[in-house]
């Protein structure tokens, strides 16, 4: 029997977040984390068990090494297409109750914003597939995410 199988097209972004204490402006460090619907999406399905693919522009360095990474860490097969661009970034600032978090995106001109991964998701739509996730900020970010 074969595993259902779950495709997702975003943008996964590095996020930033000061000690909990701390607000952005103040912060002498930050941890940082991989973030993104599509990829989060993708991860909680794999450890449901299902066959996942996440398609993906991202340059080349370690911070998009990272984000591979921790796709497969979690079992998550990724289709990356190799961009000009940068990784996006967001911010998070951590408030205490009642105050809640605050984010911050700094994605212009990301790799998935700039480039196009048109091909690789037809690639993976040729094969057999029960499901496509691509989240509405996705398709916001501009003509080449809608096209893809």
């Amino acid at each position: 029997m074969t595993r259902p199988r779950l495709v997702t097209v975003g943008e996964a972004m590095v996020r930033l977040t000061p000690p909990t204490d701390q607000v952005i402006r103040d912060a002498l460090s930050f941890d940082a984390f991989v973030g993104g619907t599509e990829l989060n999406s993708a991860i909680a399905a794999a450890q449901y068990g299902l066959d996942v693919t996440w398609v993906s522009a991202l340059p080349g360095g370690p911070l998009s090494d990272r984000i591979v990474d921790h796709a497969h860490r979690f079992g998550v097969e990724a289709v990356i297409c190799d961009s000009p661009g940068r990784v996006g970034i967001f911010w998070v600032e951590l408030g205490p109750a009642p105050l809640g978090s605050e984010v911050y995106y700094d994605r212009e001109g990301s790799a998935f914003c700039v480039s196009t991964t048109e091909s690789a998701v037809a690639e993976q739509l040729s094969k057999p597939v029960d499901a496509v996730l691509a989240s509405g900020i996705s398709l916001a970010l501009g003509e080449l995410p809608r096209r893809a």
